[in-house]
């Protein structure tokens, strides 16, 4: 039940075992997602690729948290990023991703590892320590990007962006403070042009 998906302007989301002719400017995704999220199926993934697409610049640096199946860091490597670096705490999505990032040949780009921002507890795995990210994406939940907020503009540069997604559309605006509060400024939340989709949210913020 996972068909070829196209999601924004150029990307397409191609299942490993489905056909598929792309057009001269698709940017094609190939995706065994296996037990990690993050196909494309679901709107808080789609409302990221959509910023993503937007957002990434040739050369740009890019910090994935949280993901799963690695859509959004291939993506980022194949829209042009120069580096991109993808975490999650589940043993598993790493697996998957690192599956994902052969598949589509962008090991080159895409550094897959075991870690996490700061959540305030014990780190049970190891923490992002690198700093000046261009992009930073995290598509989680609202509550786990509010307690991370105040690590996010820590790993970005100045000028840098930040998508957050995995938000229900009624918890964006508390998600939108606590980032305010750390210093960061929201671009798109809210009417016009804001991402939301079936009763979710995704948030574009800078680092000033």
């Amino acid at each position: 039940h996972f068909p070829v998906l196209r999601i924004g302007e150029r990307l397409v989301v191609a299942p490993t075992w489905r056909e598929h002719t792309p057009a001269p400017d698709d940017v094609v995704i190939r995706l065994d997602p296996g037990m990690a999220f993050g196909t494309g199926l679901h709107a808080t993934t789609r409302l990221c690729m959509i910023a993503l697409e937007r957002l990434v610049q040739p050369g740009h640096r890019v910090l994935d948290v949280g993901t799963g199946s690695g859509i959004l860091a291939i993506a980022a490597a194949l829209l042009g990023a120069g580096g991109v670096m993808a975490v999650d705490v589940d043993p598993i999505c790493v697996q998957v991703t690192a599956e994902n990032v052969r598949l589509n040949a962008v090991g080159d780009r895409v550094a897959v590892s075991l870690g996490s921002l700061d959540t305030g507890g014990a780190p049970r795995v190891p923490l992002v320590q690198e700093t000046g990210y261009d992009l930073v994406l995290a598509n989680i939940l609202a509550e786990v990007i509010i307690d991370m907020a105040h690590d996010f503009p820590r790993v970005m540069r100045s000028g840098g962006r930040l998508v957050v997604s995995g938000i229900l559309a009624e918890k964006a605006d508390a998600v939108a403070s606590a980032l305010e509060e750390v210093g960061l400024r929201a671009e798109q939340h809210g009417p016009p042009g804001s991402l939301e989709e079936a009763g979710w949210a995704a948030l574009v913020l800078s680092k000033p």
